[in-house]
């Protein structure tokens, strides 16, 4: 097995904005965010080598003077430096329009985090997955008015099948080569707690809706 792609370097980023004003937000505001970053690093979609976490995408009252955090997690060798981030970051918060969410903030501090780069030799005995942000995702087989993973429903072979996929997109990215593997073998799977809620994200013309919560099972 080709082991380079567990070796990729991650370099994950704590970035803390503070609010100028007293605001209230819609919930799960990840989506602005994502916005912010495209703008940050000049392209859209973001790319499989820029990861968001987030973390406070429920909350929504927010006072003047309050800070805002995220998580920033950039895959491969050549990470951005924290001087130019802060500097592109703190230019596109200064520059935002009245009216744009961006011009909320202003930028306190970017800081490293610590990262340790541990890979489990297998995936068996017991997984726990907690969703903070709602996680769209299809069914394997769609029914009428049931498309997506919902409270009642979490396929953990078809959810671990599509992480495999993943990574193989990730493999091509950087140029690595897997074994070619049509279809991977992704053990049984038993559903040990499931405690998942629905909800709908609102954007400009359309609700999006996901799942949040935690669900565990083994293989």
């Amino acid at each position: 097995m080709n082991t380079e792609i567990l070796n990729i370097p991650v370099t994950v980023y704590k970035v803390q904005l503070k609010l100028k004003k007293d605001c209230t937000f819609p919930f799960y505001h990840g989506m602005h965010i994502y916005s912010l970053c495209c703008s940050l690093f000049d392209k859209h979609p973001l790319g499989l080598d820029v990861l968001l976490y987030p973390a406070e995408s429920g909350f929504i009252n927010y006072h003047q003077n309050d800070l805002y955090n995220f998580g920033l997690t950039i895959i491969g060798s050549s990470p951005v430096s924290i001087t130019d981030l802060k500097g592109s970051l703190a230019g596109i918060l200064e520059k935002a329009e009245n009216g744009n969410i961006s011009s909320f903030y202003s930028l306190n501090d970017i800081s490293e985090v610590d990262v340790i780069n541990t890979v489990p030799g297998n995936l068996s005995g017991e997984i726990e997955l907690r969703f903070l942000a709602p996680l769209r995702h299809s069914r394997r087989k769609k029914e009428k008015g049931k498309s997506f993973f919902d409270p009642s429903f979490f396929d953990p072979e078809y959810f671990l099948e599509r992480l495999y996929y993943r990574v193989q997109d990730l493999a091509a990215y950087f140029n690595i080569k897997l074994p070619n593997k049509n279809t991977p073998h992704i053990p049984a799977c038993n559903l040990l707690h499931k405690n998942l809620m629905w909800v709908d994200v609102p954007s400009q013309n359309e609700t999006i809706g996901g799942v949040i919560g935690s669900v565990k099972f083994n293989s």
